[in-house]
């Protein structure tokens, strides 16, 4: 889970870089037409150009705001978690009051016992 939201917080970072600057890898060119156009060609590749960056920025801030609530919930996931049970409970196996096991855990399962034998929590 830590490795999604790793995963979206640098698709995060990369969109929003891609949107404020352009894609590194892409060059946009005009090409060469009569001058009298040139305002309304301008004009549509600007749009296109906002277009392309508002959609980046959103999926940018999509991303970002799911790996962030991945890590909270990694974080809750791990704070709230159900601990080990303690090392002080332990169930003690005697026989004529002499300790012969110590066996971690609540409880333990016994078919039969032998005579002087007991269990008991330690």
């Amino acid at each position: 889970m830590i490795s999604l939201a790793l995963t979206g917080l640098v698709v995060g970072v990369f969109k929003a870089y891609q949107s404020a600057y352009g894609s590194p890898a892409a060059l946009v060119e005009i090409p060469e037409q009569p001058i009298s156009t040139l305002a309304r060609r301008l004009d549509k590749v600007r749009d296109a150009a906002a277009n392309a960056a508002m959609r980046g920025l959103a999926t940018a801030v999509v991303s970002t705001v799911l790996a962030v609530a991945l890590l909270a919930a990694v974080s809750v996931l791990t704070w709230f978690a159900p601990s080990e049970p303690s090392p002080d409970k332990s169930v003690c196996l005697t026989f004529e009051n002499k300790l012969v096991a110590k066996i971690p855990g609540d409880n333990v399962s016994v078919s039969t016992l032998a005579t002087g034998a007991a269990v008991s929590p330690c």
